[in-house]
């Protein structure tokens, strides 16, 4: 009965794994065809792997009644969860005029004449930018779905919003990350310390 209970638990994970390989097909091409920068497809599989081995793990604790397993198998779906809420809760939509940033509960929408410059950074071969924005900083990673788009719709919107001519600006190289003028860190924190004295 246990190897019965066992087959059938096996045949359940793969064919929730080709399910999720289906989803997560059909979630590329959905981000490939709407405006929309959104988390690395790691955050849907990685909430996959670890609800499969949560139950995985549940089903082995309760077949040897051991408690301990019971809890690691908690965690594990604790953090698919997570992962699942954080892939759906996160990321910027936008058009030719303006985008909106959400994280959680925080969403606001900003117009792209908004952009004050930017700050960039390389961290395990991950691209980091921060685009200063009036009153809040946006902080995008080269390895998020629709990165380039984004920035390409971006800069293009934000050189039209200035009178500029976004094809004879000698900064302007998104190869180096230099998709805005680059902005000190010392003048942005002074610039929002400036603005909290205000308000």
């Amino acid at each position: 009965m246990k190897y019965a209970i066992l087959l059938g638990f096996m045949a359940l994970a793969f064919g929730l794994c080709f399910l999720g390989d289906k989803v997560v097909t059909a979630m590329v091409n959905r981000a490939k065809n709407r405006k929309r920068v959104m988390p690395p497809l790691r955050y849907p599989v990685m909430a996959l792997v670890l609800a499969l081995a949560g139950g995985a793990v549940a089903w082995y604790g309760l077949s040897i009644h051991k408690p301990l397993y019971l809890v690691v198998a908690a965690v594990f779906l604790a953090v698919a969860v997570w992962s699942a809420v954080y892939y759906c809760t996160t990321g910027i939509t936008y058009d030719g005029e303006s985008f909106t940033f959400r994280r959680g509960n925080f969403r606001k929408t900003f117009r792209f004449d908004q952009i004050r410059g930017q700050r960039s950074d390389v961290t395990m071969k991950i691209k980091c930018l921060v685009l200063c924005v009036e009153d809040k900083d946006v902080v995008l990673y080269s390895n998020m779905q629709g990165y380039v788009p984004f920035l390409t719709c971006a800069y293009e919107s934000w050189c039209k919003a200035k009178g500029l001519d976004p094809t004879n600006q000698d900064w302007h190289d998104p190869a180096d990350t230099r998709w805005f003028p680059e902005e000190a860190e010392e003048e942005s924190e002074d610039e929002e310390t400036a603005q909290s004295k205000e308000a």
